[in-house]
C-alpha cells in the first residue's frame, strides 16, 4: 500500500528479511513456529481419511484481528508409476541404451502430463496457489493407482455424492476435535474483519493440538460494538465450547475487545484473555513507523517505487538493471511491507544508481521533469541510504518476530519470550550499544510488550519449552516463575493435580527422572514443546 502497483508480486511468506551482515550486525535467530493465537494443527491429523481442515477457512477481507492464513505445505512430487512401454517416441532407435531411452521417454510423458494439467488450470481460471494445496499431489497419486482409462468425476457427481461424502468426513473430524478439547484444552479465537460488502464480521475459531475448527461467524454490522454487547456474544461462544475446556480466549487489541474479554475471563476465572501476538508485534512496528525519521525514510522510498512502477519505461529499465528483481515485497502487514520494500531498495542501490546514470535513462523523454529529478536526487543522496540502513537495523528484528508468530509450522508461544529478548538485543547491538540510540526504541517496544503481550501463559510456555529451558542463557526471573505458578492456579482446580504438577515441574527443572533419559535430551530441540 502506497508503493504503486507492481506487475509481478512475490509470495511474502517465503521472503528472507535478513540483511547483509555489514548492514545489520547481530541478527535475530529464527525459531519457526505457529502462533497459538492463530491456530494451526498437526499435519498428521490432516491426512486422516482426506478430511480437510481447510473447511474452517473463511473469506478474506481487511483483517482486524488474528488471521489464520490459507496456505498449506506443498507436497513433493512423487515418481510416476505404471508401465510406460507403450509410449516410446518413434525417433528413439531400437538399439539405443535402455537408460537413455527410458530417460527420454519419461521426460516427454511428464512434460505432456504437466501441460495437460496446465491447460486445465488456464481454461478453468484456477488460481496458481491451488497447486500449493495439501490435496494437489494426492490427485495424481490416486489416478495413477487406478491406471489408464480412469474417468474423472462429472459435474453432477462432484456436487452430489462426492460433496456429501466429504461433508460427512469433515463433520466426523470436527466431532473428534470437540472430544479432544476435554483432554487437551483449547484456545478460542475471535477474528474480526470486514468483507467486500463492508460488513463487520467476527469469526470464531477453536484451536487444539489436533487442529483448528471454524465454529461460527457473527455479523456485527448493525450492532453497537460496546464492551457489554461483545461480552454477551463472547459469553455465548464460551458456553458453546464449554468453559471447562477453554485455556485462553484470543482477540485483537482494540479497547472494546480487550474490555469485553477481560470481563469474560473474570466471570469464569478458569482461563485467560490473550491478545493476538501478531497484532501486538505489528503495533510495535506501527509505533516505530510514527517516528519522524522513519516516516520520512518510508515516504522517500514510496516516492521511488511509485515513480518506477507507475511508468512502464522506467519499470522495464529497472528490471533490466536488477536482473528481474522487484523492489516491492509484500508482507504480512502494511508496515512490514514498508520494511521489506526499504530492504529491497537497499539491496538494489548499486543497480538503481547505475540505472539513473545510464544512457537508457538519459534517453527517457521525461527524465528531467520534477518527479523524475526528485527521485534521482534521492538515489544519489548518501544521507538517504544511511537512513534506510538505520531503519532496517531497528525494524528487521521485529519483522522476524512477526514472521515467527505468524508462521504456519507449529505453535510459537513457547518461543515468544526468547524471540522478543533476541530482537531487543539485536537492536542494541545494531546501535553499537549506545543507549541514547537504542533505549528510545526499547521503550516503544516495552510499552506494547508489558501492556499487552506480557501474559502468564507466555511466561509458562517459555518456561516449559525444553529447547530454551536447558540453555545456559535461560533466565528464570521472578515474572517467569510467577507466570508459571499463576497458570497452575487458574487452569487446574483440583489441589491434588496441582501438587502432582509441582512435583513434575521439579523433575523438569532439574532434568531428572524421565527428563534425564537420552531420548528426552535428544528431543529437547526437535519435538514440539
Amino acid at each position: 500500500e502506497g508503493y504503486g502497483d507492481p506487475h509481478e508480486e512475490e509470495e511474502s511468506k517465503g521472503e528472507d528479511v535478513q540483511l547483509e551482515e555489514e548492514d545489520v550486525g547481530v541478527s535475530l535467530g529464527t525459531a519457526k513456529g505457529k502462533s497459538i493465537m492463530c491456530g494451526g494443527g498437526s499435519s498428521a491429523t490432516r491426512k486422516r481419511r482426506g478430511a480437510s481442515v481447510s473447511s474452517v477457512s473463511r473469506g478474506r477481507g481487511r483483517s482486524q484481528g488474528c488471521t489464520g492464513g490459507g496456505r498449506v505445505p506443498t507436497m513433493k512430487s512423487s515418481n510416476m508409476s505404471g508401465s510406460i512401454k507403450n509410449f516410446f517416441p518413434n525417433y528413439i532407435a531400437a538399439g539405443a541404451q535402455p537408460e537413455i531411452r527410458i530417460a527420454m521417454q519419461s521426460k516427454d510423458i511428464i512434460e505432456a502430463a504437466d501441460e495437460t494439467i496446465g491447460r486445465w488450470f488456464y481454461d478453468a481460471s484456477i488460481p496458481f496457489n491451488a497447486a500449493n494445496s495439501y490435496h494437489y499431489q494426492p490427485i495424481a497419486d490416486a489416478i495413477a493407482s487406478v491406471g489408464r482409462g480412469y474417468k474423472m468425476p462429472s459435474f453432477h457427481k462432484l456436487r452430489g455424492k462426492i460433496l456429501n461424502n466429504i461433508v460427512r468426513d469433515v463433520k466426523t473430524y470436527c466431532d473428534e476435535l470437540k472430544l479432544s478439547w476435554k483432554a487437551t484444552g483449547c484456545s478460542v479465537m475471535a477474528d474480526g474483519w470486514t468483507d467486500i460488502k463492508n460488513r463487520t464480521l467476527v469469526n470464531f475459531l477453536v484451536y487444539c493440538p489436533l487442529g483448528t475448527m471454524f465454529l461460527k461467524s457473527v455479523d456485527l454490522s448493525d450492532t453497537p460494538k460496546t464492551a457489554d454487547v461483545l461480552f454477551g456474544i463472547f459469553d455465548k461462544v464460551i458456553e458453546e465450547v464449554g468453559p471447562e475446556n477453554v485455556v485462553q480466549f484470543i482477540t485483537d487489541n482494540a479497547a472494546n475487545y480487550k474490555a469485553a474479554s477481560e470481563m469474560l475471563a473474570a466471570r469464569y476465572g478458569t482461563f485467560y484473555w490473550s491478545p493476538c501476538a501478531a497484532h501486538c508485534v505489528n503495533l510495535m512496528l506501527q509505533d516505530l513507523g510514527e517516528r519522524d525519521d522513519m516516516k520520512l525514510t518510508v515516504h522517500r522510498c514510496q516516492e521511488i517505487t511509485k515513480f518506477i512502477y507507475n511508468h512502464a519505461y522506467v519499470l522495464n529499465l529497472m528490471r533490466k538493471f536488477t536482473n528481474g528483481a522487484e523492489l516491492i515485497r509484500p508482507a504480512q502487514t502494511r508496515f512490514a511491507t514498508n520494511v521489506l520494500t526499504v530492504q529491497g531498495i537497499v539491496k538494489q542501490r548499486t543497480s538503481l544508481r547505475q540505472m539513473f546514470s545510464s544512457d537508457d535513462w538519459a534517453a527517457y523523454p521525461h527524465a528531467y521533469k520534477r518527479k523524475a529529478t526528485t527521485v534521482v536526487d534521492t538515489i544519489f543522496d548518501v544521507d538517504f541510504w544511511e537512513s534506510c540502513v538505520h531503519l532496517l537495523k531497528i525494524c528487521v528484528p521485529l519483522v522476524k518476530v512477526l514472521r515467527l508468530v505468524d508462521s504456519e509450522d507449529r505453535p510459537s508461544i513457547g518461543y515468544l519470550y526468547e524471540s522478543m529478548d533476541r530482537a531487543k538485543e539485536a537492536i542494541r547491538d545494531n546501535m553499537k550499544g549506545k543507549k541514547k540510540l537504542y533505549m528510545p526504541i526499547w521503550k516503544i517496544i516495552d510499552e506494547r510488550w508489558s501492556g499487552q503481550l506480557h501474559r502468564p501463559l507466555h511466561a509458562a510456555a517459555y518456561y516449559l519449552n525444553p529447547a530454551i529451558r536447558y540453555l545456559p542463557t535461560f533466565k528464570k526471573d521472578r515474572e517467569v516463575e510467577y507466570g508459571m505458578l499463576d497458570c497452575i492456579d487458574v487452569l487446574v482446580s483440583d489441589s491434588k493435580e496441582q501438587d502432582a504438577i509441582h512435583m513434575s515441574i521439579n523433575k523438569y527443572d532439574t532434568a531428572s527422572g524421565t527428563m534425564a533419559r537420552d531420548t528426552a535430551v535428544r528431543c529437547r530441540t526437535t519435538m514440539r514443546p
